[in-house]
């Protein structure tokens, strides 16, 4: 089970890093430097 759970540890935090830089990025970059 260490296995799976690495694994789903690797892929939460590169899903959450992509939807971080998506959400901050394109969406309100602008605003946030606003």
């Amino acid at each position: 089970m260490p296995n799976v759970s690495l694994l789903a540890v690797l892929v939460a935090t590169l899903l959450g890093f992509v939807l971080g830089g998506l959400w901050y990025g394109p969406l309100f970059g602008r605003a946030w430097m606003a």
